[in-house]
């Protein structure tokens, strides 16, 4: 589940909170059905909770919805129980296709998420008719620290990718690469890579790509035993005329003019 879609459906759903209750799993299997649809959340430990079949693993930081009527069959994978936060809701549009599914989510703000918990179980409890209200408040902060964790979850997981991307560009620039190579390998859309690449290093990744082959021309350029053609070659380029082009747009010298001016500087 991305952030887009769960920002989508959270905006676009018309959700009433129902009820909160926090249970110890046992280590022996225990099942029930749920109320409504709803959250799991693990507040201190390792759980499997099995949903029409599919069996998840949750831990502090993970987040299961699941839907209206779903059987669930719980279990601590400690050796004592583990406290488990059940957040249900009802849903006002009945049409939204998210209420009715199970899926895992992973966050970065756990505390925050977990002290959200704690407040709207401490509200939930008390008799007052204002409770109610707040209640409804705080389980809308609930859904916002959701959304913000799985955002920033996907921003971090989506960094780490680029950086393995960047990685591979720097070990195989001497190769014919193009960035739909680059997508199809690491198996992301192409729009979709060139976006997080801009966002993250500013340009798009044939920008990168060629900026990094012109660096390292540079440091080719250094040794005149390299012949501007040779130098084309060991960067990626197939045609030294394109190469000696390129280098000029980028570096406003010709890749000779370049090595003349680099050594008349250190003689």
């Amino acid at each position: 589940m991305s952030y887009n879609e769960l920002a989508t459906y959270f905006v676009n759903a018309f959700m009433a909170f129902q009820h909160i209750y926090i249970d110890k799993v046992q280590v022996q299997e225990h099942t029930s059905i749920c109320e409504c649809s709803g959250f799991v959340v693990s507040l201190s430990g390792k759980v499997t909770i099995t949903v029409e079949g599919t069996t998840y693993i949750l831990e502090p930081g993970m987040i299961l919805h699941v839907p209206k009527e779903a059987k669930l069959t719980k279990k601590s994978v400690e050796r004592k129980p583990v406290q488990v936060a059940f957040v249900y809701y009802r849903i006002l549009n009945e049409d939204r296709v998210l209420s009715n599914e199970h899926f895992k989510l992973q966050i970065e703000n756990k505390e925050r998420l977990k002290a959200n918990i704690v407040e709207l179980k401490k509200y939930n409890e008390q008799p007052v008719t204002t409770a109610t209200l707040k209640c409804q408040l705080l389980f809308l902060t609930l859904l916002d620290t959701i959304i913000d964790g799985v955002r920033q979850y996907d921003e971090k997981e989506h960094n780490y990718r680029i950086e393995e991307i960047l990685h591979f560009i720097h070990e195989h620039y001497q190769e014919q690469l193009s960035v739909t190579h680059i997508a199809d390998l690491f198996q992301i859309e192409r729009r979709h890579l060139a976006y997080l690449f801009k966002r993250y290093t500013g340009m798009s990744p044939l920008n990168y790509l060629t900026e990094y082959r012109i660096r390292r021309s540079k440091e080719l350029l250094r040794q005149a035993d390299y012949s501007i053609a040779k130098v084309a070659e060991l960067v990626g380029f197939e045609d030294n005329l394109y190469f000696s082009r390129i280098f000029k747009k980028r570096t406003g010298y010709s890749p000779s003019a370049y090595r003349e001016k680099v050594m008349n500087v250190h003689h």
